[in-house]
C-alpha cells in the first residue's frame, strides 16, 4: 500500500467519525449543562436551608 493509498484510507476514516464526534460534543454540551444548571439548584436550596434552619430551630426549641 502506497503511501498515497494510506493518506487517502486516513482521510476517509476521518471523515467517517466526524458526525460521531460532532454528537459527542453535543452530549458533552448538554451533560455541562445539566451539571451546572443542578450545581445552582443546589445553591439555590442552600440558601433556602439555611435560611429558614434559624426558623425551624426557634420552633422546636423545648421550653426551659
Amino acid at each position: 500500500m502506497s503511501s498515497l493509498d494510506r493518506a487517502e484510507a486516513r482521510l476517509e476514516n476521518l471523515e467517517a467519525i466526524e458526525p460521531l464526534l460532532g454528537s459527542l460534543r453535543v452530549l458533552s454540551l448538554s451533560t455541562m449543562q445539566m451539571a451546572l444548571n443542578r450545581q445552582q439548584s443546589l445553591k439555590e436550596y442552600k440558601g433556602r436551608f439555611f435560611g429558614n434552619s434559624p426558623l425551624v430551630a426557634q420552633q422546636t426549641k423545648t421550653p426551659p
